[in-house]
């Protein structure tokens, strides 16, 4: 049958009248949903000011460029504050994001976790990270599972791992700075918190093992803030195989020792390492962990114990070169150490509103430690100043290891391996920066663009 509408002609069968009742249903809800949104909207608050910029890409580009330099990320933020004020949305990688004010913020996301928002991770970091890392976890299972891994990092377990620390310390100071005039500092401070945390997590000595295990490493770590394009010649596309390669060694590690448990074979002192204890201590229900969890889990700790921890060794060698009276005050402090010795981002999971603002499900949180550069909270916060560490700054100002839940697992480990080489390096050398005016850059932690390129010299009279 035909008929005119519109003076078109169209042909009217079964399906076309179904068809056409779909759509005309469809158009009803979403003309119901859009007057009621319309509605909704001129009752609830305004979404926090700033700019989303184009679709997907949003400020992707300029806020990478901003990481590229070590006041970029700075005045990045200074910037948006002036124009919008201390909370403000943007858009990063197609995901919506409010940036919230400091401190206060701050203290908003992590003592609200789990209820408004829980953590979020970007594609390229969860599946590198893999599905079974306890970074990943939310609510009562990660609860569950901090505080297994919780007991390898306690007081007691500090004290058991602080002479395998020192003896690596002195090993590497003999081996890689002893007899060099020139060293560059940030590849020594890698391969001291790289072998540290082998030693721990794996009881992985150095070796053809250790090296390959290194660049895979180097690979993998890359990938996390890379573009997730797996694609040949992406990094993204070489830190998943280095991920691969990585999960294979850590399963033969793993198969290694669990044959030497179940013959009972008597484990050296120094081999009873966290692998040791996550094949051997069941958590809270009397379970032990699967492998996949094992494995993603190690390459968790040592993901922790190696990058952060090498980057800010190697800035504290470079400033403490530009602030001589620094390093007056580090080895003073360093000889009464051994006097004293020889006498010890998250994502909403519902609509919310903050500070007079309404932020939509989905949107992200994003808690930021640009308060560090504050004068409201830190007096001339540019200058490098350790003694201003002597008083405690006021809270969720300062969290280098984050705080809440998701705080660092390992940052008392972090701190006594900074420690330690610290003090064996001011105990047996004195330094210069070769290029005092070498720039800062970040990629993505910060560093010198020669790597803290530094002329050494050995002290005896310490």
């Amino acid at each position: 049958m035909a008929t005119k509408w519109n003076g078109l002609s169209f042909m009217f069968s079964e399906n076309s009248y179904m068809t056409l009742i779909i759509i005309l249903a469809i158009t009803v809800v979403w003309l119901l949903w859009s007057v009621s949104s319309y509605f909704r909207d001129r009752n609830q608050p305004p979404l926090p000011p700033g700019n989303l910029g184009l679709p997907f890409i949003g400020q992707t580009v300029e806020y990478v460029l901003a990481l590229r330099s070590a006041d970029g990320i700075r005045e990045w933020f200074q910037k948006k504050n002036d124009r919008y004020g201390p909370v403000f949305k943007w858009r990063f990688w197609g995901c919506e994001m409010v940036m919230m004010d400091q401190p206060e913020g701050n203290q908003f996301v992590f003592q609200n976790e789990g209820t408004s928002h829980h953590i979020f991770w970007p594609v390229q970091i969860s599946t590198l990270l893999g599905p079974d890392s306890l970074i990943r976890q939310t609510g009562e299972h990660h609860k569950l599972n901090r505080r297994y891994f919780n007991r390898f990092f306690d007081h007691s377990s500090m004290s058991r791992y602080l002479p395998e620390v020192n003896r690596n310390a002195v090993r590497h100071f003999t081996e890689f700075w002893q007899g060099k005039e020139q060293v560059v500092a940030h590849e020594m401070t890698n391969l001291y918190t790289f072998s540290t945390i082998c030693n721990l997590v794996l009881t992985l000595e150095k070796g053809p093992q250790m090296e390959k295990f290194l660049l895979d490493f180097d690979n993998w770590a890359k990938g996390l803030l890379s573009l997730p394009i797996n694609l040949p010649g992406f990094q993204y596309c070489k830190a998943l195989k280095a991920r691969k390669s990585i999960l294979e060694m850590l399963g033969g590690l793993v198969e290694q020792r669990r044959g030497e448990i179940a013959e009972d074979h008597v484990l050296e002192a120094a081999k009873i390492d966290i692998l040791n204890n996550l094949l051997t201590v069941p958590d809270e229900e009397g379970n032990l962990l699967q492998d996949s969890s094992i494995k993603d889990n190690l390459l968790l700790l040592l993901l922790a114990g190696f990058d952060t921890s090498s980057s800010v060794l190697a800035m504290a060698i470079y400033y403490i070169a530009k602030h001589p009276h620094v390093y007056k005050e580090i080895v003073h402090e360093h000889k009464l150490i051994l006097e004293e010795k020889l006498a010890r981002w998250r994502k909403t999971v519902t609509n919310l509103e903050y500070k007079g603002y309404f932020i939509p499900k989905g949107w992200l949180l994003v808690w930021s430690q640009s308060t560090n550069y504050s004068s409201k909270y830190f007096q001339d916060p540019l200058k490098f100043d350790p003694s201003r560490w002597e008083k405690s700054p006021p809270l969720y100002t300062y969290l280098p290891f984050s705080t809440g839940s998701h705080a660092c697992l390992g940052y008392e480990f972090a701190r006594m391996e900074m420690l330690v080489y610290i003090h064996h390096l001011v105990k047996r050398y004195s330094w210069a920066l070769i290029d005092p005016n070498v720039p800062i850059i970040r990629d993505p932690f910060p560093k010198t663009l020669d790597k803290t390129f530094i002329a050494v010299k050995e002290i005896t009279s310490f």
